[in-house]
């Protein structure tokens, strides 16, 4: 490429830049015949004669890169209309040469905007922007270079009388680019996908001298060009419709930023450095005139703070002046300068340099500054011819320039005396040199004008104003986590979004705003964000997400920037969002020299962070979207044998198996080496549970599950399956409650297993596993009956370990059955076989610690026995195993199970606190199962505290939580307390309707659960305490009905409060000693029960007794 390449460095550039962008010299265009030096406007070499062809110096093939990769890329093809018929027209040699001079202006409009000539095709010709390098807005300029084509091809002037028109086609889209296929001259890199096709198809329905794009190339380019909608377009090759656009012409656009956002999110996080720019803009209205240099990195949201700075400051469109500074200008004198003037004097709207002369003038009418030097020395800033009109310019180029400078800073600062002015000057980073001395200018004579200026700039420009009184430095930084989810939610509107989902979101993002709303709105789009909120592989967390196709151009622009050193941002990308240096050193085979060299310069492109020094340094990816955009360009097959090599590598560090299994299970999974990864993803979740981290153990097992559905059918295969549905029950249940629908799919395939496996040694905690899902779910007699097969095969095997866990399966669900001594016996011959020492273990298979279950089971079942003196012994216990055994999901179990207690002994205090540690360890890992049931008896507790909306506020979210794990048991104690809260609050008819709810449900059993007996209390007490109509009789059928379902359970408690409540209604129609002999008869029951006299319903009923032995009138139920 010996047209362009720097001769101080060597170093390649882009056809069209004037200073190399390595070393910062001065680009010599040469010849690439005979090397002789050329001007930039030649089109023949003043030496040899040789065509000066644009393509000539464009970047060569060979120059480009050396392996082929994945990219976003904006294709156009522009094809000469009626080229066939203009053929028969002509002789060859004079068709040549319409098709050579068509083809150098065609290459010199892409190469001006920055695009890549890649073939010729007869009269077509095939462009490419985003390769070999991507630009910030590569769709930007395909649509600016496809709209030049369309105006130079028919102005092109050739002897033969010919008017040429093109039609454009552009299309935008992932490709797979690199290949080199052809050889000698022809040799070119080819391009993989549907865009160079759709481009071709598109322009095959534009209209001559009209450019037509697609869907995705449209939202890169926002509102900044006015268009058509085509509708949707059948195109042949192209399998799905396809929405097409006509370019009609660039706008004018006021505020670039609004033209490619569109509608602004609300602004968050910002309060601060709003304050700050709204007080200095105050200052500035006085009279004082104030710099602000806003700074920080691409899409941070500098101009976002200048624009609601305009919008709270309300400045007026005439008091705000915006100058943009642009990459593909950096070389150009004045460029923002330019381009503000054009658009304040609405250029585009003239016709000739004469209406443009005049607008000029007249914008310059009435300013004191302003002579005929003036006005001849901005005419020629804007390339305006003046002719006689006014005085030629005198003196040197620098004399002019100075003059220049001045006038424009006299013209600036007296616009400011008619009112106050806020100036923005747009990406400085990307100023020319003469824009820098202007603003230089400029900031000396603001402390005495009314002008705010605001610079905005990324954090690698080093600003040289900021040792000046009147002028502020704001470095704009990343957004906390809670802006990010506020700014995510305010992105959703409406729409309810998985918290799991925003969570990583802000994980994935990194307090970038831009980052933020377009991965955001990506995700809206596809409807990814609600897979993302569910459970599912190690790929859950985005971390396979596309980088969103708005910031792809950007992200790999600052990647294809750094040339050999992107490989080393590939190879570290495959590794992780982080990595250390020996590690990429072994896996990419480099020498230190020439590693340190390519990690210096991605530290220095602000793309990675250093932590150290080499060789024990690490890095990381500032933005995970870099990493992102770094890793998506690797093919597959490249990606796949990086992440092989960083496997071997990692396994051969001691103890890495045992410290980081996960890690090791990733890069062999996307090695595509399976069977590898499969039994690491295990590895890895099994630690994971032995952690209790149970959301990431289901992760990982899920991830070797996914992993195992690719591999043929086997018996190895079957049996690594049932391994791992067997170890992921535990985390499951933990995460998603006993009985959710993915536990009970698990479960109900690993019993298919055990049986093509005939498994037997593993059916057991299968089985189990399924009976706690069938008796959480509601369904006591399937789990009763499993409970029992249970028994059985831990008997028929001998084994003691598994009677242990057998017994307190049966044991609890006769529990839930409402048979409470039955209960106690069997969870008493599980004790004897339990020691604490040995079986500690089975929380990690099981679920929870064995020991602990059983006496927390004991202890409720006792006080509901009405020996609350042994209940509490055997919770004391369980407590004491819970925190010894230091296994979280036990201590949610005990804790929940403690306020459970205390509930059915009627302390509503104790069951606060116990029911607050409960939800407080739940929440902290996790566990919503008993998150919900806590809350349920906190609700119930305060109600009986004299708090009922508070109550009523807790349970109706515990019910709901409930419900959420696709539990059912319980519900009826839920409902239950529910409707004595609704009672409490005096809404007896939600009340009625809840413990109608409640009865259904339990005589859907047959009465046959463990609140059976209290809610026909409960109605029955609602019934008496309506004032207009008691319902007497009912009540007393439910009383009676009460009483012998508690009788029949050996619930003394329930049976003591319904022996009272009939009491009292038999006294209130004169039945005294029947009344009497009741409730005596209930209280002897508990005489002997330690603990018992001082509960509240033994008071209660002890003081209805001394009532009822001195007759008073009707008396109201008791509780």
């Amino acid at each position: 490429m010996s047209g362009l390449r720097c001769t101080a460095c060597g170093g390649d550039a882009d056809y069209g830049a004037r200073f190399c962008e390595r070393c910062g010299a001065q680009l010599l265009q040469r010849c690439s015949h005979c090397g002789h030096r050329l001007t930039r406007t030649a089109l023949f070499c003043s030496r040899c004669g040789a065509s000066v062809d644009p393509v000539s110096q464009n970047v060569s093939v060979e120059s480009v890169r050396t392996d082929p990769e994945r990219r976003q890329l904006t294709v156009m093809f522009c094809d000469l209309v009626g080229s066939t018929a203009l053929s028969a027209r002509l002789d060859p040699e004079d068709m040549r040469i319409i098709i050579s001079s068509y083809r150098k202006a065609a290459a010199k409009a892409v190469q001006d905007y920055d695009g890549f000539v890649a073939r010729y095709m007869g009269d077509g010709i095939l462009a490419y922007f985003g390769y070999p390098r991507a630009h910030e807005h590569d769709a930007e300029h395909a649509v600016q270079a496809g709209l030049a084509m369309t105006e130079i091809a028919p102005t092109l002037e050739n002897a033969f009388g010919e008017t040429l028109h093109v039609r454009v086609g552009i299309a935008t889209g992932i490709v797979v680019v690199g290949d080199i296929i052809g050889s000698g001259e022809s040799r070119e890199r080819d391009v993989v996908g549907d865009t160079p096709n759709l481009a071709a198809r598109l322009q095959g329905i534009a209209k001559p001298d009209s450019v037509v794009i697609a869907e995705a190339t449209r939202r890169l380019i926002g509102d900044l060009f006015q268009l058509n909608d085509l509708g949707t377009q059948e195109l042949k090759g192209i399998a799905a419709e396809t929405r097409a656009f006509e370019v009609v012409r660039a706008r004018s656009v006021e505020s670039r930023f609004k033209a490619m956002r569109g509608a602004l999110t609300p602004l968050v996080g910002r309060d601060e450095e709003i304050k700050l720019l709204l007080h200095l803009w105050g200052k500035a209205k006085d009279g004082e005139g104030q710099v602000v240099l806003l700074s920080g990195e691409a899409g941070i949201g500098k101009t976002r703070l200048v624009e609601v700075l305009k919008q709270r400051a309300r400045v007026q469109p005439s008091a705000c002046s915006e100058f943009r500074c642009s990459p593909e200008h950096r070389s150009t004198a004045l460029y923002p300068v330019v381009e503000f003037l054009q658009r304040l004097m609405r250029f585009h709207e003239c016709g000739s340099p004469v209406e443009k002369l005049a607008r000029l003038e007249a914008s310059l009418t009435g300013y004191e500054f302003c002579g005929p030097e003036v006005v001849s020395l901005i005419a020629n800033l804007l390339s305006l011819p003046v002719g006689e009109k006014y005085p030629s310019l005198v003196g040197s180029p620098a004399l002019q320039k100075r003059r220049t400078l001045e006038s424009l800073v006299a013209w600036l600062c007296e616009r400011a005396a008619e009112h106050p002015v806020l100036g923005i000057w747009e990406d400085l980073h990307w100023a020319d040199p003469s824009t820098l001395e202007l603003l230089g200018l400029l900031i000396e004579r603001l402390p005495r004008v009314s002008i705010m200026t605001a610079f905005t700039f990324r954090s690698t420009f080093a600003a040289p104003w900021s040792k000046r009184s009147h002028v502020t430095e704001v470095e704009v930084n990343r957004l906390d986590g809670a802006a990010v989810e506020s700014m995510v939610r305010a992105l959703a509107k409406a729409r309810d979004l998985p918290p799991l989902a925003v969570k990583r979101i802000v994980a994935k993002t990194d307090g970038v705003p831009l980052f933020v709303e377009e991965l955001t709105k990506m995700l809206l789009e596809t409807g990814a964000l609600r897979a993302v909120g569910a459970i599912h592989g190690a790929g859950g967390d985005l971390a396979d997400t596309d980088v969103p196709s708005t910031l792809q151009d950007s992200l790999m622009a600052r990647l294809d920037r750094l040339e050999s050193a992107k490989t080393v941002a590939q190879i570290g990308a495959t590794i992780g969002r982080e990595f250390e240096y020996g590690l990429i050193r072994e896996v990419g085979e480099y020498d230190d020299p020439t590693l340190e060299r390519e990690l210096r310069r991605l530290c220095g492109a602000e793309l990675l962070r250093e932590y150290g020094v080499p060789p024990s340094s690490r890095y990381t990816f500032r933005h995970a979207l870099i990493r992102d955009a770094a890793y998506n360009s690797l093919l597959r097959s490249r990606k796949r044998l990086v992440h092989r090599k960083v496997a071997e590598v990692l396994k051969k560090r001691e103890g890495i198996e045992q410290s980081q299994p996960e890690l090791l299970a990733h890069h062999f999974a996307e090695g595509q080496l399976p069977e590898i990864a499969i039994d690491y993803w295990q590895k890895a979740g099994e630690q994971a549970v032995r952690r209790s981290a149970n959301a990431e153990a289901v992760n990982q097992l899920q991830a070797g599950l996914e992993l195992l559905r690719k591999l043929p059918p086997s018996a190895a295969r079957d049996s690594k399956e049932l391994s791992l549905q067997v170890a992921l029950g535990a985390p499951l249940i933990a995460v998603k409650g006993f009985a959710s629908a993915e536990v009970q799919a698990i479960f109900t395939r690993a019993r298919e297993l055990c049986g093509v496996l005939h498994a037997t040694g593993d059916l057991f905690p299968v089985l189990f596993r399924l009976r706690s899902f069938h008796l959480v779910k509601g369904d006591i007699q399937t789990a009763y009956d499993l409970g029992k097969e249970l028994v059985e095969l831990a008997r028929r095997v001998g084994d003691p370990d598994l009677l242990i866990e057998a017994h307190y399966a049966l044991g609890a669900a006769i529990y839930y059955g409402g048979d409470f001594p039955s209960a106690l016996e069997e969870f008493r011959r599980m004790e004897t076989f339990y020691d604490a020492d040995r079986h500690g273990s089975h929380a990690y298979l099981y679920g929870q610690e064995p020991g602990m279950a059983c006496l927390a089971y004991q202890a409720c079942a006792l006080a509901y026995m009405g020996q609350p003196a042994k209940g509490q012994q055997k919770l004391r216990a369980a407590l004491a195993i819970a925190e010894r055994a230091n296994h979280p999901f036990s201590l949610a179990f005990s804790w929940t199970f403690a306020a459970w207690f205390h509930s059915v002994c009627g302390h509503a205090s104790r069951t606060q606190s116990c029911a607050q540690t409960a939800i407080a360890v739940s929440t902290k890992y996790g566990f919503p199962f008993w998150r919900a049931m806590a809350t349920n008896f906190l609700g119930g507790a305060l109600t009986e505290q004299g708090r009922p909306l508070e109550g009523l506020e807790l349970l109706l979210q515990g019910i709901d939580g409930i419900r959420v794990t696709g539990s059912e048991q319980g519900t009826v104690l839920w409902l239950r307390l529910l409707s004595r809260t609704y009672g409490a609050l005096g809404r007896h008819a939600d009340a009625l309707r809840s413990i109608d709810e409640s009865i259904a449900m339990s005589e859907s059993l047959g009465d046959k659960n463990f609140d059976a007996a209290s809610i026909h209390r409960v109605k029955g007490e609602l019934l008496l305490a309506r004032q207009e109509r008691p319902d007497v009789a009912t009540a007393e059928a439910l009383f009676a009905r009460s009483l012998d379902l508690a009788q029949r359970q050996g619930a003394r408690l329930a049976a003591l409060s319904a022996a009272t409540c009939l009491a009292l209604l038999w006294s209130a129609r004169g039945e005294t000693e029947p009344a009497q002999r009741i409730v005596s008869e209930q209280l002897e029951g508990l005489a002997s029960a330690k603990g018992a006299a001082g509960l509240p319903v033994v008071q209660t009923a002890r003081a209805a007794l001394e009532a009822l032995r001195k007759p008073l009138g009707k008396r109201e139920c008791v509780r």
